[in-house]
């Protein structure tokens, strides 16, 4: 298996639950891959949802403060 196939499997992993709605993550994408969703978590937040549109650049899972984004 090549780089290039490892890094298709991974994908932007959102923990709802831990997301507070700052939207920091949303302001650093490039490419658009964050919206917010349309229902609250069960602290009251609207979380952030992928789309699956990135390159992995990881700059969102850099500035989330509350450690709800990670690539796995």
């Amino acid at each position: 298996m090549n780089d290039l196939a490892v890094s298709d499997m991974k994908k932007v992993c959102i923990n709802e639950e831990n997301c507070k709605d700052c939207g920091l993550c949303i302001r650093i994408c490039r490419e658009g891959a964050l919206t917010r969703m349309n229902y609250t978590n069960v602290v009251g937040f609207r979380p952030v949802g992928w789309s699956g549109d990135c390159s992995l650049c990881a700059k969102c899972v850099v500035v989330c403060l509350d450690f709800a984004i990670s690539i796995k």
